[in-house]
């Protein structure tokens, strides 16, 4: 019988075992000395490591990027690496031909350094891996200098987590006595968002300053100055008082505190409620926004010469169409695109220490009118993709540096808006009258049904368990009459309550939230709103007006 199917004089070859093949001759190459193209020099000592420059390129963006062709490509086989010790990039070399590597607490600091220098994704991942299921009391002050070293952002949030859990526990070790003044003042003031444990606070501080008497006490005032005292009692005060009093300034800040107490406002029931009175960093306010496709300038403000002044302008990497602006960790990030045919993935990334443009990955999905929101130290993303301007979001983890999309438990209309609070996303669809809630430790979603309200939301933010909702009726009314109603809406009881109006109108705003006081910017006025008393102020003008829908406001490092 004759075969149906007619010869073929070409066909598709495709070996199953090509891929394995290469990785263990590679191997073998390694392990015999063999066909070598690169040196490294690494370590003070310049000890020479050789290895092949394609593996070195495979697995690292930083080889990648110094022998990719071109004119910035290097032209010799040698590279020196005298900032990394020897033993870690042996081990990492090793690795990287072998896919295998011990990673254990006692080598995890330097092994993570490197491969963060490196740029070795897949090892960074295994590090944060082995840090993640280890973090605990006895470990997390030292991994909390590590995150700081390294701003890594999901490390700092997860040691600070651990280190508020046994508070008391590790406010006794001697590594936390061994703390230098600015890493206490960041852990008790500066990054703790608690006021329930403000006894403990003041009572750690005080042995942190006994346990070297000599050297500390001229901290006293400072530390003193920080310390909440409005959650602290009149007794706990006096009984205290001589463990601090050491000089003059001393003795009179804790007479004022007194006073305080003593006075009749706060022994009446109209005392503020301390639990919604965050801890508020010495910086100063940051307005941020785009002055055109460009080019972006940050505009702070002097409380106590109540002025604005221009502290910088950049040119943008590339022309993106009203860019949205967050800072995170001293990272300015700027995403743009507006329009269905400008939308975009691309995130430019300024590092504001150095104040150089820095790669930072790009979106999965391209998108318009980004809105960027901090949560916890991951970046959220939210957006109109191309598919008729449906809402979605992204999430991007600064520890695993991979971005993953983030489904909401409902579909969205493009009448929301979102906000965000110790690791909580809130999304509010105020067409459907829909609230949707993310916990980012916990990765879970919930939701409820909300009043529905005729308001259109411009602005959106959320303290402790309240959410604040600012807006106007924005349909057959004058554009000046637009924005004018703020809307408290508490979580615990889902009970609204309409607070005072804005002291004057606004049209599109941003608004965020800074200690006590939620900050409004249009593009050219600002607005502070303080929670405790329920009053609204107006600051001067910005001396450069930027464009409404670019601003981001925060605390900047510009002192």
């Amino acid at each position: 019988m004759t075969s149906s199917n007619p010869p073929q004089d070409k066909m598709i070859f495709k070996y199953p075992k090509q891929a394995a093949i290469v990785s263990e001759k590679l191997l073998s190459f390694y392990k015999e000395n063999e066909l070598f193209d690169t040196v490294l020099i690494a370590g003070s000592d310049c000890i020479n490591i050789q290895a092949h420059r394609v593996v070195l390129c495979a697995f690292s963006e930083y080889f990648l990027e110094k022998f990719r062709g071109g004119q910035n490509g290097l032209q010799t086989n040698t590279l020196q690496l005298k900032e990394i010790d020897v033993s870690n990039l042996k081990l990492i070399i090793d690795f990287m031909y072998t896919g295998s590597i011990e990673l254990s607490l006692g080598n995890i600091d330097g092994l993570l350094k490197t491969a963060l220098f490196l740029k070795i994704k897949t090892l960074v991942e295994g590090c944060y891996e082995l840090i993640g299921q280890n973090v605990n009391s006895s470990n997390s002050l030292a991994f909390l200098r590590l995150a700081n070293e390294l701003s890594l952002s999901s490390l700092k949030a997860k040691s600070l987590k651990c280190i508020y859990i046994h508070f008391e526990e590790i406010s006794k070790k001697n590594e936390f006595m061994l703390l230098n003044k600015d890493e206490l003042k960041n852990l008790l003031f500066i990054d703790n968002p608690h006021n329930d444990f403000e006894e403990v606070v003041f009572l750690s501080m005080v042995d942190w300053i006994n346990y070297d008497k000599l050297n500390r006490a001229q901290f006293a005032f400072e530390l003193l100055t920080m310390v909440r005292f409005r959650a602290l009692s009149p007794k706990f005060i006096v009984e205290n008082r001589k463990s601090v009093c050491k000089t003059v300034e001393d003795y009179e800040l804790i007479c004022s505190w007194l006073q305080w107490h003593l006075s009749p406002e706060t022994s009446s029931n109209d005392q503020p409620n301390v639990a919604l009175i965050p801890r508020q960093k010495n910086e100063k306010l940051a307005i941020i926004g785009g002055i055109n496709e460009s080019e972006i300038c940050i505009q702070t403000f002097d409380s106590k010469e109540s002025s604005w002044s221009m502290e910088m302008k950049k040119p943008l990497q590339s022309t993106q169409l009203f860019p949205s602006t967050i800072m995170i960790d001293n990272k300015l990030l700027v995403v743009g695109g507006y329009l269905n045919r400008d939308v975009t993935n691309r995130i430019q990334c300024l590092d504001m220490n150095t104040m150089d443009w820095v790669d930072f990955p790009s979106m999965n999905t391209p998108r318009f009118c980004c809105r960027l929101v901090d949560l916890n130290g991951y970046l959220c993303v939210f957006g109109l993709n191309t598919n008729y301007g449906i809402p979605s979001m992204e999430i991007y983890n600064f520890s695993t540096c991979k971005w993953n999309s983030l489904q909401p438990m409902s579909q969205l209309s493009d009448a929301s808006r979102i906000t965000a609070h110790n690791g909580i996303l809130y999304i509010l669809d105020f067409k459907n009258g829909f609230l949707q809630s993310y916990d980012v430790s916990s990765n879970k979603w919930s939701s409820k049904a909300i009043t529905k309200s005729s308001l259109w939301v411009f602005g959106f933010v959320a303290i402790e368990r309240f959410l604040f909702v600012i807006g106007g009726d924005s349909i057959g009314i004058k554009k000046e009459e637009w924005l004018k109603t703020v809307i408290r809406y508490d979580l615990s009881n889902d009970s609204c309550c309409e607070m005072a109006t804005l002291s004057r109108q606004f049209v599109f705003i941003t608004t965020k939230v800074l200690g006590n006081k939620i900050m409004i910017c249009d593009g050219l006025n600002v607005d502070e709103y303080n929670i405790d008393i329920d009053k609204w102020n107006t600051l001067d003008c910005l001396p450069v007006e930027v464009d409404a829908s670019s601003v981001s406001i925060s605390n900047t490092i510009f002192k």
